[in-house]
């Protein structure tokens, strides 16, 4: 084995045995998918999509850093930012705000009456990229932010269990891991890899400006 050999193999265990710089050297090195499990992802969303992504605690709904700024002032966290925290915290999921720092909205279904509700007043299931984490019922669907309407963290005109998410919210990106154990993951041909977002569908955009009145 070469001393580079030698020397990777080393790091590589440090990193993993929890040393902060050898992490750090090894995702200055390019390879942050060997010492994190959503660093990669949480870089590729950030530059290929142009999102906010936040570090999740995993296993919860909850970030391990605040995140309040960058909603308010529309910035997303840098690539530094973002290998910083991943270095810190290697076994950290993500989210991803919502609103116009990200240009995103999501549809948040929890359950069957609430698709059934989402399914009658549009009469059939949006085509977007969609998250689950293999309920049936529970998804979120993702769409461009509406332009020049205000939207809120969550709003639920129709159902308790059918949420519109917009600025000042975030939701839980694949691959990060749910409370249950599960991970996050797309429905098959239903990411945003493989499709564009959508614009918001009409009779969502009337009640988001009815609540702007």
């Amino acid at each position: 084995m070469s001393q580079m050999s030698d020397w990777y193999h080393e790091l590589l265990e440090e990193a993993l045995e929890g040393n902060f710089d050898s992490r750090r050297t090894l995702i200055e090195y390019g390879r942050i998918d060997e010492v994190t499990d959503c660093g990669a992802d949480a870089l590729e969303y950030a530059e290929r999509f142009n999102w906010a992504i936040i570090p999740q605690m995993p296993g919860t709904k909850k970030t391990c850093v605040k995140w309040g700024k960058y909603k308010d002032e529309h910035r997303r966290p840098t690539k530094a930012e973002l290998e910083n925290w991943f270095c810190r915290w290697p076994d950290a999921g993500m989210v991803v705000l919502l609103g116009p720092v990200s240009d995103l909205f999501v549809i948040d279904v929890d359950g069957k009456d609430a698709r059934d509700v989402l399914v009658n007043r549009l009469g059939g299931l949006p085509v977007a990229p969609t998250s689950w984490r293999g309920k049936k019922f529970r998804f979120h669907l993702f769409f461009r932010h509406p332009v020049e309407i205000q939207t809120k963290a969550i709003f639920t005109p129709w159902d308790s269990g059918l949420e519109f998410r917009g600025h000042g919210g975030y939701v839980v990106l694949p691959p990060s891991i749910h409370s249950s154990g599960e991970r996050y993951r797309w429905l098959k041909n239903r990411s945003p890899f493989e499709m564009s977002l959508p614009e918001v569908p009409e009779a969502i955009l009337d009640e988001l400006k009815k609540n702007e009145q």
